[in-house]
């Protein structure tokens, strides 16, 4: 191996799956502060390069905008002629004095960016809506750019205007992407009909992110059910779609069976349903006649959540493609006969994760106290994910299950015992599929008797990976989030540069 194959390779393991950054704890810079050796080869290895999270805090001075602008442009430069993947983060301060010169260190910077526009692959803006039309704006005023490789585009707001556009920013932008396949727009507050406005390539998408910002706020646009549809029948190549959907402004006729979207390729759905009033009938007729509505027949991975009242029946059971499903996510509080009539219908199910959430009674949203206090996951579902026969059929609960996360989210007592888990693990372990188990309770826990001690020490000893833990869920607890970080780099990147 060449010393220039070693550098990289040792770069390109310290990095991962994230930005570079520019810091001298961080590779590539770090990689050069070795020796005078490794410094020329890292210069020269353009691997190294091709990637750069930079961060733009609001008072910057002129001077300092000029540095970190050079040292931008210096960096890419090293990259030869391989394709790039640039992310800006501008700073999300909650209250900060707008100056002059912050807004230009934004607009130079942008602009010092996109002068490497013809080998773009991927492009990543983030920060306070005001900050990101502006540079929208003023990039479509200074010059047209062209991005012939860029192939995914994510632009995330981290707090939202006060701005009303019925256009989206960027929207010029997005034209001159001849073949983006991954688009992510997160916390605009336009309405749906402003990204069917958007002229792009939608037949050439393969994935697909829309996620406005939830709040109660009633002058929040949103996207109704019927704007969902109308987008995904204009993108039939779709592998993975995030959606945020308001069914407060469900339109019958737009999902009553009219309306039939065929996405073959798609393996991934992430839904979050919002509702901020109660009204049951609508729950019931809406659930069925939206998954109606969708044929994706290679789905392998669903993610659904809603926090709004119980859930008595399966919501996604129209779905005709359920048999072949890998991965099964829920954050909504179904009962316990629900959750046992879902994974009914996922025989290869091979990974559960389940928030026990459950409902206190809410008088803003109108939800009666009577429908509250009601575990998703108790003693009986893990009594017949553990039976040889399930309680709606005479065959094993996803037999090929492997790995398996439950968080109780909220402070109510428990509604499983230790007997009951150990008994549920113990079954799994002796069919020999389950790998792993992850249980998070929000309060301590009664401690395990020494026999219960005994048998989790058992399970451990034959090799399944268990963990239960109580705390805070902001201490790295997490689901497999429909809001994904791309790149998985803005969070540290920021504390970084």
């Amino acid at each position: 191996m060449s010393p220039g194959d070693r550098i990289s390779s040792v770069g390109g393991s310290i990095l991962r799956d994230r930005y570079a950054v520019r810091d001298l704890t961080e590779a590539p810079l770090l990689l050069i502060s070795v020796s005078r050796e490794w410094r020329e080869t890292a210069i020269n290895t353009p691997t190294l390069w091709k990637s750069l999270h930079i961060f733009i805090p609001s008072k910057l001075s002129p001077e300092a905008v000029q540095r970190r602008t050079i040292g931008s442009s210096i960096w890419l430069e090293r990259s030869g002629s391989l394709p790039l993947s640039i992310s800006l983060c501008l700073e999300t301060l909650v209250r900060q004095i707008q100056n002059e010169n912050s807004s230009d260190g934004d607009r130079i910077m942008a602009t010092t960016l996109l002068k490497f526009d013809s080998r773009v692959q991927e492009l990543t803006f983030s920060g306070p809506g005001s900050k990101l039309s502006e540079i929208a704006n003023h990039l479509e005023q200074t010059s047209s750019h062209n991005f012939p490789l860029l192939s995914m585009f994510c632009v995330r707001i981290t707090k939202m205007a006060n701005s009303r556009d019925l256009d989206l920013p960027f929207a010029s932008l997005v034209r001159q992407m001849p073949i983006l396949n991954n688009l992510a727009m997160i916390n605009f507050i336009q309405h749906g009909r402003a990204y069917v406005r958007l002229e792009l390539g939608w037949e050439n998408l393969t994935e697909l992110t829309l996620h406005p910002p939830i709040a109660r706020q009633a002058d929040l646009a949103r996207f109704s059910p019927g704007e969902i549809l109308n987008i995904l029948g204009r993108t039939r190549r779709l592998q993975s779609v995030t959606l945020s959907i308001d069914i407060s402004y469900w339109d019958h006729a737009s999902t009553a069976g009219t309306t039939v979207v065929n996405l073959l390729a798609l393996s991934e759905i992430r839904l979050i349903f919002l509702h901020f009033s109660y009204q049951p009938l609508l729950m019931k007729t809406f659930f069925p006649n939206f998954f109606r509505s969708i044929v994706c027949p290679s789905l392998k991975t669903l993610y659904v959540s809603w926090q709004g009242a119980n859930i008595t029946d399966v919501p996604f059971s129209a779905l005709v493609s359920l048999q072949g499903l890998e991965t099964l996510s829920l954050d909504m509080p179904l009962t316990p006969n629900a959750l046992l009539q879902c994974l009914s219908l996922v025989p290869n199910l091979s990974l559960l994760e389940i928030v026990n959430r459950t409902t206190r009674g809410d008088e803003l949203l109108g939800i009666p106290p009577s429908l509250s206090e009601s575990h998703t996951v108790d003693n009986s579902v893990l009594t017949c994910l553990g039976s040889a026969s399930g309680e709606t059929n005479h065959t094993r609960l996803c037999p090929g299950l492997q790995h398996i996360r439950i968080i109780f989210k909220d402070n109510f007592s428990s509604s499983i015992t230790y007997n009951a888990l150990l008994a549920f693990l113990e079954s799994r372990i002796q069919m020999k599929m389950l790998q792993s188990c992850d249980i998070y309770f929000p309060e301590p826990q009664d401690e395990p008797t020494e026999e219960e001690a005994r048998r989790l020490q058992a399970l451990v000893d034959s090799g399944l990976k268990l963990r239960i833990r109580c705390g805070s869920l902001d201490y790295g607890v997490r689901m497999i989030h429909p809001q994904r970080d791309f790149r998985g780099h803005l969070d540290h990147a920021m504390s970084c540069c």
